[in-house]
């Protein structure tokens, strides 16, 4: 009597202990060169079982003394280098320009060197705010112009939004998946009403996750007032491209001016620390077309800037003090 079901655990028991598992390739980039180097892969050796299986019942079965020749077979890599280099090519760019501010390019060029040559792995998040962490002086942050409280102030790391605004339509042009994002309290003037990202310390993130079956990687580049970010992957299906548009569906005026009494500025003098926005509510589509049609649209966004008025400081005197 041979009883098979404790035989075949007895043989997957013996030949799990001999099997080599494989090893993918792997694909490493450097964010300086954009250019990729790779590990190759290294295929295992696995036994079949219902083989091995089939030539012990014969031996058992037989009667006689016999040896059974145990050999192994391939197991293949799931991912080769050739596999690695058809999806590590340049899926998308986008470009920004950046107003000239000696502290405020100090800052962009940090929180750029932070994201650069980030891999995100499939099914993975990147969090901006978990990559870089908290904007502070002793990591070279300084202050810069940021929005707080609907005004204009200097806040160290001002300026990081704009590395945001940048990934973040450079995530849409390759179909990444978009999972928080926040808009500026007004429209920034670097990029289309809509496509814009703000970032606030533990408040506001930008995060993007991967849906691709391979990594996606990042190069992020502050050069000449222009911030650049590519994102290399999976390529995009034959003949598919990728749009994005807005659509600005209402405009606001703004109310009238605010005059702000202070006793920081001299009697008389004003101060502008808000300019006159208008209010907008805007939505934003990603748009995927197959060889020049469109074949989807999907909505991204819809946001609403809030019409904000003018506000002005305005030195307190001594008879308005009494």
């Amino acid at each position: 009597m041979l009883d098979e079901a404790r035989l075949r655990k007895s043989l997957e028991q013996y030949a799990a202990q001999r099997v080599i598992s494989p090893v993918n390739a792997v694909a490493a980039f450097d964010a300086e060169t954009e250019t990729f180097s790779y590990t190759p892969e290294q295929d295992g050796v696995r036994i079949n079982i219902d083989k091995l299986m089939q030539d012990v019942k014969a031996v058992l079965t037989s009667g006689e003394n016999a040896v059974v020749q145990v050999t192994g077979e391939t197991a293949p890599a799931d991912i080769t280098v050739s596999d690695l280099k058809k999806n590590t090519v340049l899926v998308s760019t986008f470009e920004t320009t950046a107003a000239y501010n000696p502290n405020r390019n100090v800052n962009i060029s940090l929180i750029t060197a932070a994201v650069s040559g980030t891999e995100i792995r499939p099914g993975e998040t990147l969090s901006i705010n978990g990559l870089a962490g908290q904007r502070t002086t002793e990591k070279g942050y300084l202050p810069a112009s940021a929005i707080s409280d609907g005004i204009l102030v200097d806040e160290v790391g001002g300026g990081i939004c704009q590395l945001a605004g940048t990934l973040y339509n450079a995530a849409l042009l390759a179909d990444l998946e978009i999972v928080e994002r926040y808009r500026h309290t007004w429209p920034s003037d670097y990029l289309p009403i809509g496509q814009d990202s703000t970032l606030a310390w533990d408040t506001k993130d930008l995060k993007i996750r991967n849906p691709k079956d391979y990594s996606v990687f990042i190069s992020a580049r502050f050069q000449d007032q222009k911030v650049t970010v590519k994102i290399y992957g999976q390529p995009l299906p034959e003949g598919v491209t990728i749009k994005v548009q807005n659509n600005i569906v209402k405009e606001y005026p703004p109310g009238k001016t605010e005059v702000r009494y202070t006793s920081n500025l001299p009697a008389g003098k004003t101060q502008t620390v808000r300019k006159p926005h208008k209010g907008y509510k805007v939505e934003v589509y990603r748009i995927y077309c197959k060889n020049g049609v469109e074949t989807d649209r999907e909505k991204v966004s819809t946001d609403n800037y809030p019409a904000l008025n003018k506000i002005v400081l305005k030195g307190r005197s001594s008879s308005q003090d009494k």
